[in-house]
């Protein structure tokens, strides 16, 4: 009974799993063993996460469109010619309906490992021991399982730590992540100012720590509990980061070049009341924007004045009006090529963005977004 409820509520995910292939090689020997252990078995829990179309299920997609054409003489036996290409043709418009509906989104959910991140976490792969424990962001685990530990960067409460030291990979810009930016530079923030984490590689927006902590004991991440982070872990445009012998002194120099010193700083809100901050140092005056990324529009956009290149700190009172935002919804199709896609977190991924006049020197050591009264 249970299992049939699920079933009924999951009549979308099922559909638009098979729908895409021809959805008549579901009933195919080729396709429906498979289909069964895979997409069936992911709808019958109550969340949509495992269920709705997507990598975890690619293997059953080439199967049903096989199983398809194995399937239409087998429809010939049984009905006249005339109405076995009636089906076949509703099957050929239902499978370009799911491709018209869907193909334009996939830039929004595939997104691509640039080549140097992929190269700097190909070298870090075999740089750290196969047995040491990793700690590592969700979008890039699979390049690092096999390993006896791993966990997630977005895992809340303490780890436990099976191998001294163990490593610490964060790649905040790469594929798609379940957390923020800013819960991942939090991270990066916290390991700098820990006496016993040792920062390895850095470069193409990756950083490899090795923490060295007794076996046994426990170790808890700060994912999204900073509000101020450091800027140097932020892409930048033009700015560059000027890196020393401690990464908590690092920064970010604009070096006298027109544009963003910083931007790509996102951090994932809800509409309301933020306070804005940058911690600088300049010869000019600068302008700290706040862009709503997930629409692509410019919130609020702030003068700072310039601080005669001493070291000072800014800090503005933004509001994130709901008319700004985009709508909670995700996308889920319509029509006939609609699934029941998981819940999305409601938020937008806000970027703070500091930008430098010509010839300004300028030197960026952190930002921060947090939430005002």
């Amino acid at each position: 009974g249970i299992a049939l409820a699920m079933v009924g509520a999951h009549w979308q995910n099922l559909l638009g799993n098979a729908g895409p292939g021809g959805l008549l090689g579901v009933f195919s020997g080729w396709a429906f063993p498979l289909y069964a252990a895979t997409v069936v078995v992911s709808n019958l829990s109550s969340g949509y996460l495992f269920g709705v179309p997507g990598f975890q299920n690619v293997p059953v997609y080439p199967l049903v469109a096989v199983g398809t054409i194995s399937v239409i003489p087998f429809v010939l036996r049984f009905l006249k010619l005339r109405l076995t290409q009636a089906v076949m043709a509703l099957v050929l418009a239902n499978a370009l309906g799911w491709a018209i509906v869907w193909l334009p989104t996939i830039p929004r959910h595939w997104v691509r490992v640039p080549a140097a991140t992929a190269a700097n976490l190909t070298t870090e792969l075999h740089a750290i021991p196969a047995s040491a424990e990793v700690i590592v962001n969700q979008s890039i685990m699979g390049r690092f399982a096999g390993r006896p530990w791993e966990y997630q960067t977005s895992l809340v409460g303490a780890l436990p730590v099976h191998t001294d030291p163990f490593y610490v990979v964060i790649a905040p810009y790469a594929g798609v992540h379940n957390i923020s930016v800013q819960a991942e530079v939090s991270i990066v923030a916290q390991l700098t100012h820990l006496p016993n984490a040792k920062l390895l590689w850095f470069g193409a927006h990756t950083y490899v720590w090795a923490v060295y902590q007794h076996v046994g004991t426990t170790f808890a991440l700060n994912a999204g509990q900073m509000t101020n982070l450091p800027a140097w872990a932020f892409a930048s445009q033009t700015g560059t980061p000027v890196v020393g012998s401690a990464p908590k002194n690092w920064y970010v120099a604009g070096l006298g070049q027109n544009g963003n010193v910083l931007d790509q700083a996102y951090w994932r809100e809800a509409p309301g009341r933020l306070h804005a901050s940058v911690t600088y140092s300049s010869m000019g005056p600068l302008w700290l924007q706040v862009w709503n990324a997930t629409t692509g529009k410019l919130i609020t956009q702030r003068y700072v004045p310039t601080s005669d290149g001493h070291k000072a700190t800014a800090t503005f009172p933004i509001w994130f009006a709901p008319s700004m935002a985009a709508p909670p919804q995700v996308f889920a199709g319509f029509g006939l090529w609609r699934i029941h896609p998981a819940e999305g977190h409601g938020r937008n991924e806000l970027e703070i963005r500091v930008n430098a006049q010509a010839a300004s020197m300028t030197n960026v050591y952190a930002v921060g977004l947090s939430k005002g009264e």
